[in-house]
């Protein structure tokens, strides 16, 4: 088979191909077709990055990343590839290929540019779809790299104010599985975050079962109503002994507050007292100074007599300053009393007076 006859047989394959797929989506439609066609027989003339293309769309996968490879028979430099081939044989010489009818000739051509502007298409979506990869990836590796707290994902996520990961793979112990986790994890991330159903917020049926026999036992099987009657009496009684002990409490304070006083009258009592027998003690020792011409010591013998004495006598004359003062206010008392009453009697004779002039003028 010549270069030109095998170039022209490609074309016609991957155009053929390509258009089939693009006319029926479906693949269980034209794999038979294609198979029948000879379009992978081993002796087909695709190269190993078309096979490999070939192979993946009727597999139904994504295609390859083809940055820089377009098909052979849309390249500007067919003739060029054609004569990089092998050229066979020097005995046999080259056949031109038949020129195709005007009508095949444009057909093909707008077969090329929509098979053209598929694989635009495709190659751009590649494109777009490895950068955006690239980008991700880079950013995945940065996060982890510049993450030096050692934490498990899960953590660091719960560290930085996420919700917390979820799955098969991850490590749950019995608080995590229970239920209340589960209501505190939606209620604080919310059901985009978690992917819980708002229905873990309420009990189920056995936790409702259980905690109805949980209050039965508890209250006795007393109804609400019992219990809200109690509740009010309890608080009545708890009041009542609150103002009894505010009353006792009261009257507590007024008694602490008189005895005080008296304490405190007591203290003052005592203290004028030993101002008292201070200043008789220093009377006592400056008389028996001026005495003896010196300073004398009322605990030795020779001198505890005469101070004995002299304090006897120093008490006799306050007892009778006491008595003195006492009289003194006794007759001040009376006499005031007299005076008084004279004042009275004055008053009411000169009333009398009055009244005898008045009727003796009648």
């Amino acid at each position: 088979m010549t270069p030109t006859k095998t170039l022209d047989r490609n074309h016609r394959n991957l155009s053929g191909l390509l258009l089939f797929i693009l006319s029926y989506p479906s693949i269980h439609a034209w794999i038979p077709v294609c198979y029948s066609n000879d379009c992978l027989t081993p002796d087909s003339h695709f190269n190993p990055i078309e096979r490999e293309v070939m192979t993946r769309l009727l597999l139904g996968l994504r295609p390859i990343a083809l940055r820089s490879w377009r098909p052979r028979h849309l390249s500007r430099h067919r003739g060029l590839e054609a004569q990089s081939q092998d050229p066979g044989p020097p005995s046999s010489p080259p056949s031109s290929p038949p020129k195709p009818s005007l009508f095949n000739r444009f057909f093909r051509s707008r077969q090329q540019s929509q098979v053209e502007e598929a694989l635009d298409d495709e190659f751009q979506l590649q494109e777009d779809y490895h950068r955006e990869l690239e980008y991700e990836q880079r950013r995945t590796h940065l996060q982890r790299i510049r993450n030096k707290s050692g934490l498990r994902a899960s953590d660091r996520r719960q560290l930085l104010g996420h919700a917390p990961l979820t799955g098969l793979s991850l490590i749950y112990n019995d608080e995590q599985r229970s239920p209340r986790y589960q209501r505190g994890l939606w209620g604080r991330y919310g059901t985009q975050a978690t992917g819980l159903h708002p229905g873990v917020a309420w009990p189920n049926a056995r936790e409702l079962h259980e905690a109805q026999e949980y209050e039965r036992v508890l209250y006795d099987g007393k109804s609400l109503k019992q219990l809200m009657q109690e509740d009010r009496e309890s608080h009545r009684q708890s009041e009542l002994e609150r103002q009894r002990r505010e009353e006792e409490v009261e009257a507590k304070f007024l008694v602490m507050e008189r005895q005080i006083k008296q304490a405190e009258a007591k203290v003052e009592q005592r203290l004028q007292m030993a101002q008292k027998e201070k200043a008789k003690r220093e009377a006592i020792l400056a008389e028996m100074r001026q005495e003896y011409g010196y300073d004398v010591d009322p605990s030795l013998p020779q001198f505890a007599e005469d101070y004995a004495q002299r304090e006897k006598i120093l008490s006799k004359q306050s007892k009778g300053d006491k008595k003195k003062v006492y009289e003194d206010k006794k007759t001040k008392s009376k006499v005031q009393a007299k005076s008084g009453n004279e004042s009275e009697s004055s008053t009411t004779s000169s009333g009398g007076g009055g009244g005898s002039s008045e009727k003796s003028g009648e």
